[in-house]
């Protein structure tokens, strides 16, 4: 009888500490490894980064595209230089123009 009860006292004055020190142990590691821990933070703000540089990225080349269609409008294009660049293109000349042919290693195109 004296056994249990001795051994009755020492649970309960072990259980109480036993039980905040799991306790305290178990949100410890859920703060730094849980859903909305402190590594999942840092991996959500890794992936923000990346997806800022994509955005820039896209506007950047967004940028480039809407250059390149204001360039094709009727307003942007100079009649000469189209009529000149799709003659060499197409290898054609007009009446009266003077052909200069070049060298075998020195072609316009």
């Amino acid at each position: 009888m004296q056994a249990v009860r001795v051994l009755r006292r020492g649970l309960k004055a072990i259980a109480a500490p036993t039980l905040f020190i799991g306790l305290t142990a178990y949100f410890g590691w859920n703060a730094l490894h849980g859903d909305h821990g402190i590594r999942a933070y840092q991996e959500q703000m890794q992936l923000k980064q990346e997806a800022l540089l994509a955005e820039k990225n896209a506007q950047v080349e967004q940028l480039m595209w809407k250059r390149r269609v204001s360039a094709l409008k009727e307003h942007a294009l100079d009649a000469d230089m189209l009529d000149e660049r799709s003659r060499a293109m197409l290898n054609l000349t007009r009446n009266g123009d003077i052909v200069i042919p070049y060298g075998v290693n020195n072609k316009l195109f």
